[in-house]
């Protein structure tokens, strides 16, 4: 598994937080950043992006590395149709127990197909079990 411990630098993050704060989404495309926003973005945000784009660049890819290993992880490893994988890997790796808001816990939410759904939905009860003992 690629090595998250702080590929890309703190700088990095503290530069895509910002960008989040702004109401920025960056994504990866063909080894270049890519921003969408409603309206302009803050040159401060820009700037910073700027400034360390290569450490972002490699950051994004070590996190969608580690997105596609735990996908496929779950998808051989547990049986789980691909869909399925890819949604559970979307969870929040630290707190993979919850399978639902009663759960408490992280409150995490997918979207999938468009509609915001929690884990709980989107897990048949058959695999409730598995899901909450998938440690990623």
């Amino acid at each position: 598994m690629p090595k998250l411990s702080n590929p890309g630098g703190r700088q990095a993050r503290v530069a895509l937080n910002a960008a989040k704060a702004a109401g920025v989404s960056v994504k990866l495309n063909g080894g270049k950043l890519s921003l969408k926003a409603s309206g302009p973005p803050p040159e401060a945000v820009v700037a910073a992006l700027k400034n360390h784009k290569a450490e972002i660049v490699a950051l994004l890819k070590a996190e969608q590395a580690a997105f596609d290993e735990r996908a496929a992880i779950i998808e051989f490893g547990g049986g789980a149709p691909r869909i399925w994988a890819e949604e559970l890997a979307r969870l929040d790796p630290a707190c993979p127990q919850v399978t639902s808001r009663r759960h408490g816990g992280c409150n995490s939410s997918m979207t999938a197909g468009g509609s915001s759904m929690t884990a709980g939905r989107l897990v048949p009860r058959r695999w409730a079990g598995a899901a909450s003992t998938v440690r990623l």
